[in-house]
């Protein structure tokens, strides 16, 4: 699985370590979901920080 972070537009480096703990987190988090398709193909979360 790949994934990528951007803050600000910048590409951030993710170590295997990390890349497997988002997966797994977020994966799970989206698996309780009803709505998603279970052939879905790329996910996409943004967060904005509030000012």
């Amino acid at each position: 699985m790949d994934v990528e972070l951007k803050i600000d537009g910048k590409n951030i480096p993710l170590n295997e370590y990390v890349t497997k703990v988002f997966s797994s987190v977020i994966l799970g988090l989206v698996d309780t979901l009803h709505a998603i398709p279970e052939d879905w193909e790329t996910l996409q979360i943004e967060v904005n920080k509030k000012k």
